[in-house]
């Protein structure tokens, strides 16, 4: 090892002589003979020359620190005899010093510096916004804001202007002939435009949006009066110049958006949120438009006009950003409400078409319903295709987005189009995928349904490429669901007689004729039904009964039409004895119900037994069941009969056509259409009869009594909820038996953990209660809700009567009468505390993102972050957002995780955890960084800094400096503080520095350097911030317009060697091999390997000292502490191999890098 090594790593006096710079590895980037007195620039008249290592580089001259912008007056230096006239800035500088983007914002603040004493007013900062306290991240992400730091950008050149035609040109002074040629090459960024003026945008213009133009000063002092009365509270006074403002110039929306404030402070909510939409107009911000939107929503009166206005505002930020996902999906969900279902299909089409949502399956599954609503079914085939083949390119996971129920809706979309000779490749295919065996292609080549079979004997044997027990039987016919086989089946049974032994092989799968209490029909009797009616299209009417009797079995199923499908097969089997009982069965289940009689004379007239079925019709008119006949269409006559009442209380009964001569009743030979049991549901009448009614003596109006009891449909409703109140609760215990194993990594379990969190998650979210129409902000009161007299029964009400009544003890009586007891708001939901929600909310969240399951657990989360009993409690919502990040970062979703950050740091506005809680985290962010580093972060972090140097001002010399009305405002929140909220007393470092690595990590380094000396200004011995002004220094020396390497390189050297001071003198091995570690990093990147290898080979000689302080610590128990004896190795290793020494690369690989 060189001596000048080793006297570098002892002790350290704090000043150096001359003699001592040749003696340390930063002055080999010395010229050779510097310290020499005749080669020294800045040698000393006097005594020996002193170097403090904190004032910058060698030398005596004074110390600049560039990008630190100096004080404007009264500039000091420490040693006056020595100082120079000539800055260094001045000195070999051209017109380009200014050239990058960097030095360009650099001069706006110096000249933002110099006239900020005699400016008329400074410019609002429009960004700052403080009242903004309860925003979640959702709204902080302001990804419309433009960076106020672009870089790189090439000045814009004037283009070539319009052609003056052919012929003479205009004639000129001077004959000029051919100009020499420009050549190739950048082209000049300012040309000339034949008056002496230069073309083209000047170097170092700001670039952007031109500045608006100036109001004029009596706007100014309108708008300064409104302001002055809204921070002295005189609201009237406030809203009358306020609208003076507007009137004077109504293009500035300043003035609108004061007005608005003002009037929402009035309680005149309505007036503010048209005030504010007409000054909207002005500024292109979707986010503006998204909080007009949440106010309309929020004000009372008709429902359907808010509605619509809310519409607008969202299409209004729709033509702003047409990819605003948000935006659309609300625009979309009013479009349903009203049921404009043509608009509803162009949107979700727009929708797939934004980048990253192209297959989003749960859009294109709700395009495909609305298609089939609308007769427009082919509209949906082609984006659901894709959708499939897209999905189906990637490796089948558990946890994959296509599943059954996505495969099933495509079926049934290829069903309405009778496509079943494309659909069962499609299902054959899909279904393997799913399962498990996408590269068993050879099944396509099967003309039967073989591969779907529960056993391999006999026919998958059969197939030369089938391997058994390859997969296990699970992956075959035993995998594939009742619903999808069923389809199989039907697809097959429309494709002709051929199929039909195939179709009926599927269809035995329902096990018809198991009478047990577990049989499949009491879960599957939609499709039983689906089953027998297409068997009894097909004529197979002898295996339809076999469905039809299965149902008889199942109450629910409306026994009339089923009793009537029944005898139609047995019509048409030539069974009359059985066919005749099943008509009178379903005559006698009809009882008194008309329409179900009507079914039953409907059935008699299909099958041509039309006396019958005329006695049915003229029974049901006689008892007043006209209109049921006639859209019945029946063709039987009607006798007119002649009323004697009032023309406005009866309606004459208009006369069928009349009927052909009735013909016996006998079995016609070919029945002329099938009844099934699903036409005869489709035909069932919707509405009630309308009966004549004698004319009403006049009664004097009694009073309404109060809804007390619950009606009958209303109990129906309650029962429902009370056998969802006993399934929560189930698997809410289910849950706390499964978290142990969850917690230790039990796939089963959390799989279990999972369906169970999932169901108790989507029942909290359909409580109203906890996601009130308004906001969040407005509190949990209770899950009874009233308006007037009348008690609406709400699901979040159903929910609680059916708690209370399931409860051990509770009454039996009437539930109604619980509702005179919910005075307090409840602490539980299902008699589970909200505490207990919150739980299974972010463990349901944090499984989702373990599983990859993104869009579920944003939606969780979300979920939980906007629900009013968790926004309310500020240790609910911190552990809501603590939850955030932890799944930002399994999920490595950059956005969020910053957004998640900035939320915490508004709710815990200068605290130095929280700031370094955002550094942290965007450390262990793996990605590329865009969001930390990007406008929004900036910009929010910008505001804080603004905000605090407000605060620390004094009021006298906050008046020294000209804020705007809108920032006074805006520092102490509309008037209701001194502008120092938070009490903040000194600078906090920790800001200044953040602000400094956001700007680094950017790559604006000179700005950085603004912020880290202010930081340094005050801990100059702060070894962190050494080593960033170092970092910054190097890195900045290292971009292409950079004006002076050199220079640059010495300053970052200078710092870097504090930092290694301030290191060593801990005496901490972990420290001390941090510094040797960095120290190395900076060698390395300047390319000085014969420095780099000596200071990686102490860092792998420190790895021993290290280990025994760690074990000294207790860090080992915990999972051992940093160690950076890999990372060198790992540094040494790619040294040796571009300098090709190969073996001693392979040396030190197995020596430090092989576990």
């Amino acid at each position: 090892m060189d001596d000048y090594n080793q006297d570098f790593y002892s002790a350290q006096s704090d000043q150096y002589d001359t003699q001592d710079l040749q003696h340390n590895p930063f002055a080999a980037m010395l010229p050779p003979g510097f310290g020499d007195a005749d080669l020294d620039p800045y040698a000393s008249n006097g005594d020996g020359a002193r170097y403090p290592s904190e004032q910058g580089y060698y030398g005596q001259g004074p110390i600049v620190h560039e990008g630190f912008i100096p004080a404007m007056q009264a500039v000091q230096y420490q040693d006056h005899d020595h100082f120079s006239t000539t800055a260094p800035w001045d000195i070999g500088h051209d017109d380009d010093m200014l050239d990058t983007d960097d030095d360009m914002m650099m001069n706006d603040e110096l000249v933002l510096n110099a006239e900020i004493g005699d400016a008329p007013e400074a410019i609002a900062d429009g960004d700052f916004d403080e009242f903004d306290d309860d925003a979640d991240p959702e709204d902080l992400s302001d990804k419309s804001a433009d960076s106020d730091f672009e870089l790189d950008e090439v000045p814009r050149v004037r283009g070539r202007g319009k052609g003056r035609g052919r012929g003479r040109g205009r004639a000129s002074k001077s004959t000029r002939g051919r100009g020499r040629g420009r050549g190739r090459g950048r082209s000049r960024a300012v040309l000339d435009d034949g008056e002496g003026r230069p073309r083209g945008a000047p170097r170092g213009r700001k670039r952007g949006p031109r500045e608006a133009k100036d109001p004029g000063p009596e706007f100014k002092n309108t708008l300064a009066r409104a302001t002055n009365a809204w921070i002295n509270e005189d609201l009237e006074a406030a809203m009358r110049h306020a609208g003076d403002a507007i009137k004077i110039n109504p293009e500035v929306f300043a003035s609108y958006n004061l007005l608005s404030e003002i009037l929402y402070a009035r309680g005149q909510y309505e007036e503010s949120v048209h005030v504010l939409s007409m000054g909207a107009v002005l500024q292109r911000d979707v986010n503006l438009w998204h909080k007009i939107a949440s106010r309309v929503l929020d004000l009372d009166g008709d429902e359907r006009a808010r509605l619509e206005w809310a519409h607008r505002c969202y299409s209004q930020i729709i033509r702003i950003d047409p990819n605003d996902w948000e935006a659309r999906c609300r625009r979309l969900d009013f479009q349903l409400r009203f049921d404009h279902k043509g608009q509803a299909k162009s949107e979700l089409e727009m929708m797939l078409k934004i980048e990253g949502h192209e297959y989003d399956l749960d859009r294109i599954q709700q395009l495909a319903e609305l298609c089939a609503v609308t007769q427009e079914t082919e509209r949906a085939v082609e984006p659901f295709e894709k959708a499939l083949e897209h999905h189906m390119q990637f490796e089948r996971d558990e946890y994959s987005q296509l599943d059954w129920q996505i495969l099933n809706s495509y079926l049934e979309l290829m069903q309405t189009l009778k496509k079943y000779e494309g659909a069962i490749p499609r299902l054959r295919s899909g279904a393997r995928w799913i399962l498990g065996r996408q590269e068993e292609t050879f099944w396509d080549d099967q003309f039967d349904d073989r591969e779907w079979d529960l056993a391999d004997e006999p026919r998958r044997m059969e197939v030369p490429h089938f391997v058994p027990g390859k997969h296990d039987k699970t992956a075959y016919g035993a995998g594939l669901p009742l619903e999808i086989r069923v389809k199989l089946g039907m697809f097959r049974l429309a494709m002709g007689p051929d199929h039909l032994s195939e179709a009926i092989a599927h269809f035995e799968q329902l096990e018809p004729e198991d009478e047990s209490e577990t049989a499949p029909v009491f879960d599957f009797d939609d499709l039983f039904r689906e089953v027998a009616d297409a068997l009894t299209m097909s004529g197979s009417h002898s295996q339809a009964l076999r469905y039809y009797n299965a149902l008889r079995r199942v109450p629910e199923v409306p026994q009339t039409a089923l009793l009537i499908s029944i005898a139609a097969c047995h019509w048409a089997l030539k069974d009359e004895v059985e066919a005749e009982r099943s008509i009178e069965a379903a005559l006698e289940v009809a009882g008194s119900d008309m329409s179900a009689r009507i079914q039953v004379a409907r059935f008699f007239q299909d099958w041509g037994m039309i006396q019958r079925c005329n006695d049915i019709a003229q029974d049901v008119v006689a008892k007043g069941g006209v209109d049921i006949v006639r859209k019945a269409k029946l063709n039987v006559q009607i006798p007119v009969q002649r009323h004697t009442q009032p023309k406005d209380i009866t309606k004459r009964p208009t006369p069928l056509k009349p009927s052909r001569p009735s013909r016996p009743t006998v079995l016609r030979e070919l029945a002329p259409k099938p009844t099934t049991l699903q036409s005869l549901e489709s035909k069932r009448p919707s509405t009630k009869p309308r009966e004549a009614r004698e004319p009403k003596e006049f009664r004097e109006p009694k009073p309404r009594r109060r809804l007390r009891g619950l009606l009958d449909a209303e109990r129906e409703k309650l029962e429902g909820a009370q056998q969802r109140d006993r399934a929560i609760r189930e698997m809410y215990q289910e849950l706390k038996s499964i978290e142990d194993a969850v917690d230790e990594g039990d796939e089963e379990a959390a799989a279990i953990y999972m369906e169970n969190a999932g169901e108790m998650v989507d029942e909290f979210r359909r409580m109203e209660a906890f996601y009130p129409r308004r906001d969040k902000h407005v509190k949990f009161v209770g899950y009874i809700g009233r308006k007037g007299s009348q008690f609406r029964m709400k699901e979040s009400a159903l929910a609680y009567l059916a708690t209370v009544s399931n409860r051990e003890g509770a009454s039996e009586g009437d539930p109604g009468s619980n509702l005179e007891g919910a005075e307090q708001a409840p602490e539980d939901f299902h008699d589970i505390a909200f505490e207990e929600w919150l739980d299974i909310f972010c463990r349901y969240a944090l499984l989702l993102a373990k599983h990859s399951k993104n869009s579920r657990c944003w939606t969780v989360i979300q979920s939980a972050a906007h629900a009013n009993i968790f926004h309310h409690d500020s240790q609910r919502e911190h552990h809501i957002y603590v939850c955030w990040l932890a799944c930002a970062l399994i999920l490595r979703d950059e956005e969020h995780l910053c957004n998640a950050c900035r939320y915490l740091i508004k709710q815990h506005p200068y605290s130095n955890d929280a700031y370094r809680l955002f550094g942290i985290l965007n450390r262990l962010y793996p990605g590329h960084r865009s969001w930390y580093n990007g406008g929004p972060s900036q910009k929010f972090v910008l505001r804080l800094i603004k905000a605090m140097d407000f605060a620390i001002l004094d009021k006298k010399a906050r008046l020294l400096y000209k804020f705007g009305d809108q920032e006074r405002s805006g520092y102490t929140r509309g008037g209701q503080s001194d502008g120092n909220p938070e009490g903040i007393k000194d600078i906090n470092v920790a800001l200044l520095a953040m602000y400094g690595h956001v700007l680094a990590s950017g790559g604006a380094y000179l700005n950085a350097l603004n912020y880290y000396f202010r930081a340094y200004s005050i801990v100059p011995n702060d070894a962190m911030l050494n080593f960033a002004i170092a970092i910054a220094y190097m890195q900045h020396a290292m971009k292409r317009q950079s004006e002076n390497r050199q220079y640059q390189i010495q300053q970052g050297l200078t710092f870097l060697h504090r930092y290694y001071e301030l290191r060593a003198k801990t005496e901490m091995a972990l420290q001390l091999q941090e510094a040797e570690f960095n120290v190395a990093r900076v060698w390395h990147m300047l390319g000085l390997f014969h420095l780099a290898l000596p200071a990686y080979e102490r860092v792998l000689a420190l790895r021993e000292r290290v280990r025994v302080e760690h074990a000294e610590n207790g860090l080992e128990k915990i999972g051992g502490g940093e160690d950076f004896a890999a990372d060198a190795a790992f540094a040494v290793q790619m040294i040796m191999s571009l300098t090709e020494d190969f073996q001693g690369a392979r040396n030190v690989t197995n020596d430090w890098l092989v576990i």
